[in-house]
């Protein structure tokens, strides 16, 4: 028996609920769109002044747009423009330098070319020549025994001129 008055009272309140939205169903509607479009309007209208705000106080400063010239700025002439303007400075010095040392070697290899014999007898280099190789490299470090030693190497009979045998021959 329960059960049949539950169903009894669901078909009631469902009849009640159909008389209603037939009768106050279009006004009802029309508040519930009117509330919805006023709370959308007021999030619209918040959002607006958020998004003024904003502009106003932190984008208006500039900063963000500051740093992003900042970076374009930094990036192209530090990574682009300055080596290429290292590179044509290096071109323009050569330029300078090395087109006035090439006409100039130009003019004095034509000078080079016109030689004058030379007058003397051509010396050869000694190459093997050592001035210092029988010569103590420590000055007076061992005098004593230099005289020594000259003294033992002087032979006792001292040739000239007079005693050779190119002037006894002449006499």
């Amino acid at each position: 028996p329960s059960l049949k008055l539950a169903v009894e009272k669901m078909l009631r309140q469902v009849e009640k609920a159909q008389d209603m939205l037939n009768t106050q169903g279009p006004q009802i509607i029309s508040k519930i769109a009117s509330d919805f479009a006023a709370e959308f309007t007021v999030h619209i209208t918040d959002y607006m002044k958020r998004v003024v705000e904003q502009t106003e106080h932190s984008v208006g400063k500039c900063w963000p747009i500051s740093q992003v010239y900042n970076a374009t700025v930094t990036t192209a002439c530090n990574k682009i423009l300055d080596p290429y303007n290292g590179f044509w400075a290096s071109v323009g010095f050569i330029l300078v330098l090395f087109i006035p040392s090439i006409i100039l070697s130009v003019k004095l290899a034509a000078l080079y070319q016109k030689s004058d014999p030379y007058p003397g007898p051509l010396v050869e280099a000694e190459y093997l020549y050592d001035a210092y190789a029988d010569r103590d490299n420590i000055p007076l470090a061992n005098v004593n025994e230099k005289r020594k030693k000259k003294q033992q190497q002087q032979p006792r009979y001292h040739e000239s001129y007079e005693n050779s045998g190119a002037g006894a021959a002449q006499a």
